[in-house]
C-alpha cells in the first residue's frame, strides 16, 4: 500500500481480492474521507504471487502511522460486515 498525491495504491494478492476492492471502492473512499483522509482516487493492482512463473520479489513500502490509523478507523466505522472484515485483514497484513 502506498499513499501519494491523494491517491491510495493497494496491492491485492489475487484477482478476486482486487475485484472485490475495486467493486467497493466508492464505499471505501467515502469511509476514508469521512475519517479525515484526503483520498481522491483508489488504485488496486494484483501483485506478483510468489511461486508463480515470472514472479519477482516486491519491496513493500510501510504505510505511515496516519494512513494506518485512518484505515483502522474507517474499517471500524463501516457497517457492511464483509467490507469491514476485509479492511481489518488488510490492516493486519500491512502491519506484518
Amino acid at each position: 500500500m502506498d499513499f501519494r498525491n491523494h491517491e491510495l495504491y493497494v496491492g491485492a494478492d489475487t484477482p478476486v481480492w482486487a475485484h472485490s476492492l475495486r467493486h467497493r471502492q466508492t464505499a471505501i473512499l467515502r469511509a476514508l474521507r469521512a475519517n479525515g483522509l484526503s483520498v481522491a482516487r483508489l488504485t488496486v493492482r494484483v501483485i506478483s504471487i510468489p511461486g508463480h512463473a515470472g514472479a519477482q520479489p516486491r519491496v513493500r513500502a510501510q504505510p505511515s502511522a496516519a494512513v494506518m490509523q485512518a484505515l483502522e478507523t474507517t474499517a471500524c466505522s463501516i457497517q457492511d460486515d464483509g467490507l469491514r472484515e476485509a479492511l481489518m485483514r488488510l490492516s493486519k497484513t500491512l502491519r506484518g
